[in-house]
């Protein structure tokens, strides 16, 4: 048995960009190439998608990998910090 990725015929960055894309607790995936070559490694992952399935081989929805992204405090702005 070998890698899904090889299997698919698929480079690393092409399922990772993929993964953020379509997981729905992602809202964004940010790139930034410094040169064409990596630019051009980056362009055909925009057509790989991941089906629900996949995704929560990875990561179940609901489930906080890291518990620093939960945040940091308060989520509202308090009425004693509003300016009217």
């Amino acid at each position: 048995m070998g890698c899904p990725r090889h299997q698919a015929g698929l480079t690393l960055i092409e399922p990772a960009v993929a993964f953020v894309v379509d997981h729905p607790g992602a809202t964004s995936a940010i790139i930034g190439p410094h040169t064409m070559e990596q630019l051009q490694a980056l362009l055909p992952a925009a057509d790989v998608t991941m089906s629900s399935d996949a995704l929560d081989q990875i990561v179940a929805l609901g489930v906080t990998v890291n518990l620093v992204d939960n945040g940091y405090g308060d989520f509202e702005l308090r009425t004693d910090q509003r300016r009217c």
